[in-house]
């Protein structure tokens, strides 16, 4: 029987202990909110979206052939494996990770079951972004590879399957070892993924059936290289991907491309200005080669030239006229290789849905590029009268402003859209996976230079919305002898109110934590109110709505320079957009930075009915487009073979 005494005794030191614990609740509170005044810099974004469970995409489970055929073979034990194979080649990760943690507790089955339902799990937790769980799951599939290699006589029971045999063990172990060569990069620990893809590059070569993971254990040895500034040491193996992705995938593949633009950063960040111009003037025809290809297959039968002059318009529009530069001349600079890769057949593309149908947790492929980074919109049957190139906001990419670009094209305007480092195209490219607005604005320096050069007498004008305004305005300030016009929508760094996020980005930094954190679900209510938009970014391969803290962070930093440089903007015409009713950027924001602009040619429209996005995802009005091509002929410049004086066209093409 318990005293009174002892009650009372008991019941202090369960207060004590509750104290303690709220004291110590109170310093790491206390400390996240510290760190989350640094970052409260807004990180605007349409598009860091959450969907609620109900709203998730529902693809279509799809069997493939060729299953691992150490467990496709059992005769009832594979069920629950192929269930959750299922889910993670409909891309339903979330489902497809409890269904393989679910296995990986089930101590029914064999080691070989055991070695798969880790992986799968590794997989699934890596396809989304946690990190940490990937590494431990890989690791235990790890372990257990190793015990079974050293257990040939494994025994069997009514749920497991056939055993591997040493071709499995071996290709299983190179993937494995591949595979925590990821994780490593993704957490930034670059030693250790160096030694982990060292040794996948070891188990993998001279074998053709290896060719998928020697590949991606070359470039994560290259990134990691780069990431960790031992630049010169990525050099060769940059050039060998170079050379084998030219005769792999072709010398006009836009994966060769994308090689050759890696090199540029290489070579610039060791001083080689000259290879680097080399490169990307020569990446830069390979991307556009591909985009008029993309045009005419769009504008066929559409367009009133025959399909002979729908070509030649195009390329005239697209790639330009004697524009080819030479290719160079690359080797096997880190194997000393001297034989050229055999050939191999037409890849699909990796950047839409269902690109991993084929893709099995334990056989993951290499991301092939098939998209450039950007992409362009022209008429061919109308006069060029200008150009308009389109940034961005967070999470979005360059299809984003497809409808907007097709609309603009109608009336003469030759219309770019880049992806940010980051986001899109860069999502899947380790060395250029991370958020990088500085890069990026540098990137788009070079980019219209390009541009300038080759239409010389054409305005040109730069749309940028949310961060992709910051963007367009920073840029606006740095160079004004290459933009025409400033069109800057919701570019204000000032939000409302997103605590719980900030919270969680505090938190990490004072942990030290890399693991990426959704921003989706913090925002999502705030952006807009349209469901069937949400339920499109959701599906959306190429939209991005994690980032590391320090990435966060980077973004708050940059955006808290907007001030500054609009006060630097004195000569450039500029008009910015904000909607009335967006629950994400604080129209006071905006406005407050309009009057930093330097110039007195400025304008300021302020849309009743928007929320967040006014000209992505075809969020514009006829209103808004006919009041954006008004101002973009209004402000078109005289320059050689320019738009003043000739009749414009409004946005139901009709001529005024």
């Amino acid at each position: 029987m318990i005293t009174t005494e002892a009650k009372r005794n008991s019941t202090k030191k369960a207060s004590a202990k509750t104290n303690s614990a709220k004291r110590r609740k109170q310093t790491v509170l206390l400390k996240v909110l510290t760190i989350a005044a640094m970052i409260a810099t807004p990180l605007s974004s349409p598009a860091w979206l959450g969907l609620a469970p109900e709203l998730a995409p529902e693809l279509a489970p799809g069997l493939v052939p060729g299953l691992a055929p150490a467990w496709a073979a059992a005769p009832d034990g594979s069920t629950s494996l192929q269930k959750a194979v299922d889910e993670y080649q409909a891309e339903q990760y979330d489902q497809a990770l409890s269904a393989f943690e679910k296995l990986c507790k089930d101590r029914t089955l064999s080691d070989t079951d055991q070695i798969f339902a880790q992986i799968g799990a590794g997989s699934a937790a890596y396809q989304n972004s946690h990190i940490k769980l990937a590494m431990k799951h890989y690791q235990s599939a790890h372990q257990l590879l190793n015990n079974n290699k050293k257990n040939t006589n494994e025994k069997t029971t009514a749920a497991s399957t056939v055993a591997l045999d040493a071709s499995e063990k071996t290709r299983l172990q190179a993937e494995l070892i591949a595979d925590l060569g990821d994780v490593y990069y993704e957490l930034e620990k670059y030693d250790r993924s160096i030694r982990y893809f060292k040794e996948a590059l070891a188990l993998s070569k001279d074998k053709k059936d290896y060719l998928e993971i020697y590949m991606r254990s070359l470039e994560g040895i290259a990134a990691s290289l780069f990431k960790s500034k031992r630049i010169k040491e990525s050099l060769p193996i940059y050039e060998e991907m170079a050379w084998r992705d030219r005769y792999l995938y072709g010398p006009l593949s836009t994966q060769y491309g994308w090689s050759l633009r890696v090199l540029v950063d290489v070579y610039e960040a060791l001083g080689n200005h000259e290879k680097a111009t080399a490169c990307f003037d020569r990446s830069v025809w390979i991307f556009r080669l591909a985009d008029r290809d993309r045009l005419v297959a769009e504008l066929e039968g559409k367009s009133k030239a025959s399909k002979e002059d729908l070509v030649a318009r195009l390329t005239e529009r697209t790639v330009g006229i004697g524009t080819e530069k030479p290719d160079l001349e690359l080797k096997a600079a880190y194997t000393g290789e001297t034989t050229p890769p055999e050939a191999l057949p037409p890849h699909k593309s990796h950047h839409r849905p269902g690109q991993f149908h084929s893709e099995l947790p334990w056989h993951r492929k290499r991301v092939i590029m098939h998209q450039p980074a950007a992409m362009q919109w022209v008429n061919p049957d109308v006069k060029a009268r200008g150009i308009v190139v389109c940034i961005p906001g967070f999470g979005l990419h360059r299809s984003s402003f497809t409808a907007l670009g097709q609309k603009l094209a109608e009336q003469g305007l030759l219309v770019y859209a880049y992806d940010v480092r980051g986001f899109g195209a860069y999502t899947s490219m380790k060395a250029r996976d991370r958020i990088d607005l500085i890069k990026s604005t540098e990137d788009l320096e070079t980019s219209l230079k390009t541009i300038r050069r080759d239409n010389p007498g054409l305005p040109i004008f730069v749309l940028g919305e949310s961060m992709g305004g910051s963007i367009a305005l920073q840029l606006t300030a740095k160079h004004p002898e290459l933009i025409d016009g400033l069109i800057a929508a919701v570019p204000s760094s000032q939000r409302y109110k997103q605590w719980k996020l900030v919270s969680k980005i505090g938190l990490s930094i004072a942990t030290g934590s890399k693991e990426p954190i959704n921003a989706a679900p913090t925002v999502v209510n705030r952006a807009t109110d349209d469901i069937a938009l949400k339920h499109e970014w959701v599906v959306d391969p190429e939209s991005r709505f994690t980032a590391t803290p320090e990435e966060f962070l980077a973004v708050s930093k940059f955006l808290s320079n907007n001030k500054k440089y609009a006060a630097k903007i004195t000569k450039t015409p500029v008009i910015m957009y904000q909607g009335v009713h967006d629950l994400l950027i604080k129209p006071e924001g905006t406005i407050s930075l309009f009057r930093k602009i330097g110039t007195l040619d400025k304008d300021l429209s302020l849309i009743g009915r928007s929320q967040h996005l006014l000209f992505e995802q075809g969020q514009f009005s006829n209103n808004l487009l006919n009041s954006l091509c008004d101002w973009i002929k209004n402000h078109s410049p005289n320059r050689e073979n320019g738009v003043n004086g000739e009749q414009g066209i409004d946005a139901n093409n009709n001529e005024k």
